[in-house]
C-alpha cells in the first residue's frame, strides 16, 4: 500500500527570494548604465555644440576629460553671459484714497488674479509705512499746534 502525501509548497512573499533580489541588483545596475550611457551622450552632445572643430574626439575612456572639459566651458559661459535676475513690472494704484480703500484695493486685486500675492506683500508694506509716516507728521502738527496755544 502507498501513500500518497500532498506536499504544499509556499512561497516566499514576492521579491524576498535570493533569485528576486539577484533580479533586482541586475535590473539596478542595468538601470545605472543605461543613465551613465545617456549622461555621457549628453556630454557629447553639449561638447560637439560648444567646439564643433573637436571632431569625435571624446570616447568611452575619455569621459572623465569630457566631464572636466564640459566644466570648464560652463565656467566660461557662467563668465561671460550674464545671470537673468527676475523684475517685477511696475504697478499703479490710486493714491488718492485712504489708507484703508488701498489696502482693500490691493486685496481686491490678488483676489482677481491681478498681481501676485508676493507683489501685495511689498505694496501692502509700502502703504503700512505711508501710514506711519501720516502718523508721526499728524502728531507732530498736534504738538505744534499745542505749544502755540499754551505758549511754549
Amino acid at each position: 500500500m502507498s501513500v500518497k502525501v500532498k506536499t504544499i509548497k509556499q512561497n516566499a512573499p514576492r521579491g524576498t527570494s535570493r533569485a528576486a533580489q539577484n533580479r533586482k541588483i541586475r535590473q539596478d545596475a542595468l538601470r545605472e548604465e543605461l543613465a551613465s550611457r545617456n549622461y555621457v551622450s549628453q556630454l557629447q552632445k553639449i561638447a560637439d555644440r560648444l567646439d564643433p572643430e573637436a571632431d569625435n574626439a571624446y570616447k568611452r575612456e575619455d569621459v572623465p576629460m569630457v566631464k572636466e572639459r564640459v566644466g570648464i566651458l560652463f565656467k566660461i559661459l557662467d563668465k561671460t553671459l550674464p545671470n537673468l535676475k527676475p523684475v517685477d513690472l511696475p504697478l499703479t494704484f490710486p493714491l488718492k484714497q485712504s489708507l484703508a480703500e488701498q489696502a482693500a484695493s490691493i486685496l481686491r486685486a490678488v483676489a482677481t488674479d491681478k498681481i501676485t500675492p508676493s507683489n501685495a506683500t511689498a505694496l501692502m508694506s509700502a502703504v503700512s509705512a505711508l501710514a506711519r509716516v501720516v502718523e508721526v507728521d499728524e502728531l507732530e502738527n498736534r504738538i505744534t499746534k499745542l505749544e502755540a496755544a499754551h505758549g511754549n
